[in-house]
Parts: C-alpha cells; sequence; structure tokens
C-alpha cells in the first residue's frame, strides 16, 4: 500500500487534504476518505491546552495505527514502542532528536527516561525521520518554544 498525500493539490485547490490507498500497480484511488485540513489541525492543537507540553491532534487512530499532529513545547522522556514503526515530518521548529542507544529510567517515580549512547541529530521543518520498532527515541531539547511533527506509527510483524 502506498500513501498519497498532496498538498499542492491540496492548496491550489482549497479542498481538505485526502490520505488515498493505491495498489501500486495502474490503478487509480481504490480508497479515500477526507480527513482535517492542516488549518483544522492546528486549530485542534491549539484547543488542546490543558496537556501545554504536548499537545496532540489526532488524524486517524486504530489498534494498529496511529496518526496524530504533535506539538511539543518542551523536551519529554524517552520512548521506544515495541512492535510499532515511526515516522515524523517536521512541520515546525527545530531540536535535537535522540535515537538509538540504551534507555535509562530513573529510579525515582515521575522522573524522565533518557538515552544513553545514542546519535543526537538536529531536525527542523522539512525533515522525515524514521524509527525502527523497539528504537528508543526522545526529542532532548527544543531551539524555540515549540516543535510540531506529524506522527505516524504502524504495527510491524
Amino acid at each position: 500500500m502506498t500513501i498519497v498525500y498532496s498538498a499542492a493539490y491540496a492548496h491550489r485547490t482549497r479542498r481538505r487534504l485526502r490520505l488515498c490507498r493505491v495498489d501500486g500497480h495502474r490503478r487509480a484511488i481504490t480508497r479515500a476518505r477526507h480527513l482535517q485540513t492542516e488549518s483544522e489541525l492546528v486549530g485542534a492543537l491549539k484547543a488542546g491546552a490543558t496537556a501545554p507540553t504536548m499537545l496532540t491532534s489526532a488524524v486517524e487512530n486504530t489498534d494498529r495505527r496511529r496518526v496524530n499532529v504533535v506539538r511539543r513545547t518542551s523536551a519529554a522522556g524517552a520512548t521506544a514502542h515495541a512492535g510499532f514503526a515511526e515516522l515524523h515530518h517536521i512541520m515546525e521548529g527545530s531540536g535535537t532528536l535522540v535515537t538509538g542507544g540504551q534507555m535509562v529510567r530513573p529510579p525515582q517515580p515521575g522522573s524522565r527516561a533518557s538515552i544513553r549512547g545514542g546519535e543526537s541529530r538536529h531536525v527542523s521543518k522539512g525533515d522525515v525521520i524514521l524509527v525502527p520498532p523497539g528504537v528508543p527515541h526522545w526529542y532532548r531539547d527544543l531551539d524555540g518554544a515549540a516543535i510540531t511533527y506529524l506522527e505516524v506509527r504502524w504495527e510491524e510483524k
């Protein structure tokens, strides 16, 4: 399955963005449905100020996949998702993303996990990051007030 996204088409026609399933051969779209426009997703992020350090606007979430727009206003603890790969497309902002290495969980309840021995990369608008299943990852530092990214997580068997 290939995912098709055309921001240029959406901007030119002022229509809603579409995620479409294409069968990979010469056939056209086999399934399409309307999802939120970028302005609707960003509006939902602004409305979600109840958790100001990480705001999420769901695009589609099921048992086997999650598609969200995420806005982080501060660094968060390290995490890893067993059995799930994750793709981040940076929409706004920049910061330091650490991947790989060993996740370190402090013994104090409520303390954030970190990563020892991972690889640090500076990421910014337009960057796309693929995190394989089970690999620790962490937005350690933000360069400005926030970083916003499209997060796509799917189950890998």
